[in-house]
């Protein structure tokens, strides 16, 4: 955020107390991102996170994509054979998102054909 724009939700706090944080953005137009993480460089994140909850601006939770039970079956369908994309498509998410999941519980994908993993 830019000086201005760090001094004028300075001096509207009250007003944006109940706006999420993708109002904020769309009302500075900047991303939602630069909301959370770069009002005003001098503060820390972890206090801009602060106190945004401390003014009630909503944060979405961030809630994993796949249950335990879709991981278990992930891994079975990919050590049978079928790719990270065709797995994602079984549950309707991304193949990175069925790649990070299946990391996270310890299963070595296979190298990509043609590239560099």
């Amino acid at each position: 955020m830019s000086g201005a724009q760090v001094r004028a939700y300075a001096g509207k706090a009250d007003e944006y107390a109940a706006a999420t944080i993708a109002a904020l953005a769309s009302g500075f137009g900047i991303h939602r991102i630069t909301v959370v993480g770069h009002c005003p460089r001098a503060v820390h994140h972890a206090t801009v996170a602060a106190r945004l909850e401390q003014l009630v601006i909503v944060r979405r939770p961030n809630e994993r994509t796949m249950k335990a039970s879709d991981v278990v079956k992930a891994s079975r369908q990919y050590a049978a054979g079928d790719s990270l994309a065709t797995v994602a498509v079984l549950f309707s998410i991304d193949a990175t998102t069925v790649r990070r999941e299946l990391h996270r519980v310890g299963v070595t994908t296979r190298a990509r054909r043609g590239g560099a993993r």
